[in-house]
């Protein structure tokens, strides 16, 4: 039986308003798109999102709206491990460029159904 491991992460839904509503998706050095988050990096989940989001996208200075915190858990299977997880996720309208980090292939804005099709 594989070893399990539980994670908890903090991340942030970054969209911008054009002729619809836009979200920033990344992909990751698997070739998975996926919303910034990361591996707590503080006790405090707002600090540890922005600390992400900087990191992986070069974005600072973002305002998180009161009120908006969004939880998901799911299990993911490596090679060697279980991990049970579970995101925190903050919401930011920008209007800044993205720059990547080296955490990540490439990103795209994409409405709601391409993200849709790009995440499940």
């Amino acid at each position: 039986m594989k070893p399990t491991i539980t994670e908890t992460s903090a991340g942030t839904i970054i969209f911008r308003k054009r002729e619809s509503l836009e979200f920033l998706l990344l992909k990751n050095l698997v070739y998975e798109w996926e919303l910034c988050k990361g591996h707590l990096q503080t006790n405090n989940l707002e600090e540890s999102a922005r600390i992400e989001l900087f990191e992986e996208t070069g974005l600072s200075g973002v305002i998180f709206p009161k009120g908006f915190l969004e939880k998901i858990s799911y299990i993911k299977e490596f090679k060697n491990e279980i991990s049970y997880k579970t995101v925190y996720f903050f919401i930011a309208e920008i209007n800044g460029s993205v720059t990547l980090s080296n955490e990540h292939l490439e990103y795209c804005w994409k409405d709601l159904d391409g993200c849709l099709k790009l995440l499940l």
